[in-house]
């Protein structure tokens, strides 16, 4: 079965209908979006091609690659059916079980596979950035994100973020494309579901639900057409219609949690009395007791029962830890903001924090990692610049930075990990694209004084 088929068995043959309908070559846009999907994918196929021989962790997956590895291999063979409330969102191992039921539990045909789908991830930012600021813009986006250096890395790893970002831009696309369209409720819906899907993924885009609503609500303009009423539910219903598998599975496992319970464990290490920033094993927790996923939930429920004395739910669990993290904060203000600085600075920095695979690590093995390709350290000065230029207005450009605001949000909130980081990157890489474009456009102009500013912001 071709890859195309095994996407629609992620996502849904109607969405990814519409999204090769919407991709597919149209002239110069056609011939744009072949090299940034050739770029892409020749770069990354190229990567697992001189990292398999090289790089003795290439078969030997860790942590949350290790996880969903496993967890995928066991639904494949129908032996990992479990009753028991998600702890982790189920998507990325489903999606992973699914190719598996095909191929086996090829590791390689996932990198493979998610090499495709960051090929598609850079066209369709290619899309998205002509629609909002220009061709050149658009052609820049595809192809910084063709050639990053991080999403290179981590989308030929089992991580979910290749996954994720490739739904989130998906979304993005068809939102941005539903202002101008024959069809606006359709192409809501779609966006909505996709927004949901990627909520199975990790469920912080789940913030991201009322700004795409209160873009439909804008997108509609001064009228009171059925349109402006109902295009922000039907976003809303779409996404709720996409994350209620999950949730209905954890209602009858016993608990009401809307995708994962994990949420307030992940909230104590990133602001309790051991967090630095960064993903670390907390006190009173050894390092192999609250690693993998599965120890980690064993050892956090465990505790919290100790400490009330009585069995906990998932929800329980959960609401204990972010209680617990809630006093520490509130006891040490003065320490906690300096820790959101921390964070700030590990967010908007170069350096690539990962726990399970180290990115700087990993470029010795790799003949294209040690290309001079963009990093964040890269892409962000160029975004910030892109604000130099004049804009359209804030509401058409909402679905952009609106995936900035809430990833922003999420890594200051709990910490920052490079695979949480990466999927912040396609947006940059849209602001990235447009600031190249207008240092283009400054020096054909000669706009000696803009192009002085530019440079300066980056």
């Amino acid at each position: 079965m071709s890859w195309v088929a095994q996407v629609r068995q992620t996502i849904g043959a109607k969405t990814v209908a519409g999204l090769t309908k919407e991709i597919g070559p149209t002239g110069r846009a056609g011939r744009a979006d072949l090299i940034v999907f050739g770029v892409a994918l020749g770069l990354r196929l190229w990567h697992l091609g001189s990292s398999a021989g090289a790089d003795p962790y290439f078969t030997l997956p860790s942590v949350d690659p290790a996880f969903y590895h496993q967890r995928a291999s066991e639904l494949a063979t129908g032996q990992g059916a479990v009753a028991e409330v998600f702890f982790i969102a189920p998507m990325y191992s489903w999606f992973l079980a699914g190719l598996y039921a095909l191929v086996g539990p090829s590791m390689l045909a996932a990198k493979v596979v998610q090499s495709v789908l960051g090929a598609l991830t850079a066209v369709l930012l290619r899309r998205t950035g002509g629609a909002l600021f220009g061709p050149a813009a658009g052609l820049g986006a595809g192809l910084v994100w063709a050639c990053y250096a991080p999403a290179i890395f981590y989308e030929t790893i089992l991580h979910s973020c290749a996954l994720q970002s490739f739904l989130n831009v998906a979304a993005v696309f068809v939102l941005v494309g539903s202002s101008g369209s024959q069809r606006p409720l359709a192409r809501l819906f779609v966006s909505g579901f996709l927004i949901g899907l990627s909520a199975l993924v990790r469920p912080n885009v789940l913030l991201f639900v009322p700004l795409g609503m209160a873009f439909a609500w804008f997108a509609a303009g001064q009228t009171t057409s059925l349109r402006k009423i109902f295009g922000p539910a039907v976003f809303a219903l779409a996404a709720a219609a996409a994350v209620a598998p999950a949730t209905v599975h954890n209602v009858a496992a016993g608990d009401f949690v809307v995708v994962s319970s994990s949420a307030g464990i992940n909230f104590y290490i990133g602001n309790g009395p051991s967090a630095n920033g960064q993903f670390v094993v907390p006190e009173p927790f050894a390092p192999w007791q609250a690693d993998h996923p599965e120890e980690q939930k064993r050892a956090f429920a465990t505790f919290a029962e100790s400490r009330t004395g009585r069995a906990l739910s998932p929800s329980e669990v959960s609401g204990f830890w972010f209680r617990r993290t809630w006093e520490h904060v509130k006891k040490n203000p003065k320490s906690w903001l300096a820790l959101l600085g921390k964070k700030a600075l590990l967010a908007v920095g170069d350096f690539e924090p990962g726990n399970s695979r180290s990115f700087a690590e990993s470029r010795r093995f790799s003949e294209v990692l040690q290309l001079p390709l963009p990093t964040f350290g890269w892409v962000l000065p160029f975004a910030a610049a892109a604000l130099l230029g004049a804009g359209r207005s804030a509401w058409k450009t909402m679905p952009v930075w609106g995936m900035l605001v809430v990833y922003a949000v999420s890594l200051l909130g709990f910490f920052v990990l490079a695979h949480y980081r990466l999927t912040v990157g396609p947006f940059l890489a849209l602001y990235a694209g447009r600031g190249a474009a207008l240092f283009i456009d400054w020096g054909r102009r000669k706009d000696v004084a803009k192009a002085a500013r530019g440079l300066l912001v980056v």
